[in-house]
Order: structure tokens, then sequence, then C-alpha cells
């Protein structure tokens, strides 16, 4: 079954409320970091590292590539409040 953005990212998001660990992976996990931190109290954190992996391995298509942009933004957007929560960022 196929799900819209909205609907894949808030079930991911409730991923993070169970105990690890955890490999969560996919565009979809930057927007259920966002929704899940804008549900959790300041001192919850989703993990306790995060890898996130932004070098393509194989040459993106145009639609990847404008995907991977936008979870970039979104990523950009809740690093300095997961870093605030104290998780780990790897960063490649």
């Amino acid at each position: 079954m196929a799900r819209e953005w909205s609907e894949s990212s808030l079930i991911a998001s409730t991923w993070f409320d169970a105990l690890g660990p955890w490999i969560c992976e996919g565009v979809v996990m930057p927007r259920a970091l966002r929704k899940w931190l804008a549900r959790t109290g300041g001192d919850q954190k989703p993990a306790d590292l995060i890898v996130y992996l932004d070098e393509p391995v194989v040459e993106r298509s145009r639609g990847q590539h404008v995907m991977s942009k936008g979870c970039r933004t979104v990523f950009d957007e809740i690093l300095p409040e997961l870093k605030a929560r104290g998780v780990q960022i790897l960063e490649f």
C-alpha cells in the first residue's frame, strides 16, 4: 500500500518512541525526526547516534537529486535541536 508523504513520515516518527537499536533509512526519515522532535520534550532524544549519508554511491537521477536537496533542507533545520538534545551526528 502506497502512502502519502505526510502519513509515511508520521508513522515513521512513532518508531523513535520504541527502544532500539534502530537502523532507519529513507527519504521520510528527516521529516519523521522533525515530527518526533515537535511532539516530544526537550530532554528526550530519538537516538544516541544519527549517521547522515549524503554522498551517492552511484549517480543520482534528476528526481533523486531534487529529493536529496529536500531531505538536506529538513535535516539542516532539525540539526541544532538534535545536537541540543545530545544526539551524536556523523555526516558522510
